[in-house]
């Protein structure tokens, strides 16, 4: 077992059995043992380079295990953290781009090891893709950097999404369907301030779904050879030949992925067959919009 699948199973292990209280406590240590650690590197000027590539979510959407299994390639480097949610919460955002850099490995240890000079590249995984000033505010701090998305049916998206929030102690509804429904007042609120606050991340269940406009900020921002979209089935139907594609995409040289078993899988009861025709036809024009914007259909509305 290597380290990454040993970190993976670690969390996993953790979410599932650990009180909701010490999941917070826990989560919150660790964002301060991390800024201790960056303020450190920026005052010994040891910071690394912005990222060339980031994968941007969806959530619930595959992408800690894409970013664990691209990890292993021998010429990328990962953040201290995969999740640095810099561009997407102001609480990081407005510490500048100082910092943002001090997540990322210092140049020693990015020397190439193919023999070539050159150096490792290096990225990061967060739930960039649905907050609305993401696109921009990447766009001005890192024009040639490399964007990876992940999307899953938004049906199969939407409920796992729910029991995440349930598992981590951020949603109070008893019911996926009773969270369905305090959803547009959760989320109509923050935009009515001009927040995009916790309702946003943590209660977003429909709106995340729609994938067609929150694409579109991106290949405003972007070139689309700057952009890879990846389909989350075919991810888990054969991730070795998606991870392969993936280092070509990043401009790496070829790659043989070991075994890996590390998938976080949390085990829920079925979604309802009323629940899900429901949804199914919500996001029906919604996922067509899609197949036209990528020229690619995945299949969802069948």
């Amino acid at each position: 077992m290597n380290s990454r699948q040993l970190a993976m199973d670690t969390r996993k292990l953790a979410v599932k059995v650990l009180p909701t209280t010490v999941k917070q406590t826990l989560l919150r240590r660790r964002w301060n043992f991390l800024d201790a650690a960056i303020k450190v590197r920026e005052v010994t000027g040891r910071l690394g380079p912005l990222p060339d590539f980031l994968i941007i979510g969806g959530q619930r959407c595959g992408t800690t295990y894409l970013y664990d299994r691209v990890c292993e390639h021998p010429e990328i480097c990962g953040a201290l953290v995969k999740e640095i949610h810099f561009f997407n919460r102001e609480t990081y955002y407005v510490k500048g781009p100082d910092w943002y850099r001090g997540n990322f490995p210092s140049p020693d240890s990015l020397k190439s090891n193919n023999g070539q000079g050159g150096r490792k590249i290096t990225g990061e995984a967060a739930g960039y893709l649905f907050h609305p000033l993401a696109p921009s505010r990447i766009a001005d701090l890192i024009p040639d950097v490399k964007i990876i998305g992940l999307l899953r049916n938004p049906v199969d998206r939407a409920y796992s999404h729910y029991h995440h929030m349930r598992r981590l102690g951020y949603e109070e509804a008893a019911t996926f369907e009773e969270a369905l429904e305090l959803e547009g007042d959760r989320l109509r609120k923050e935009v009515e301030a001009g927040l995009f606050g916790a309702h946003h991340h943590h209660h977003s269940y429909l709106a995340r779904g729609i994938y067609a406009d929150q694409l579109q900020a991106w290949f405003d921002a972007f070139p689309s050879e700057q952009l890879l979209f990846i389909q989350s089935e075919e991810l888990y139907r054969d991730p070795t030949s998606v991870l392969k594609n993936t280092a070509t995409y990043l401009g790496l040289p070829g790659w043989q992925p070991e075994e890996y078993s590390g998938h976080k899988q949390f085990p829920y009861s079925d979604l309802k067959p009323e629940t899900r025709a429901w949804l199914e036809e919500y996001f029906r024009l919604h996922n067509e919009r899609l197949f036209d914007m990528l020229g690619v259909d995945y299949g969802w509305n069948e």
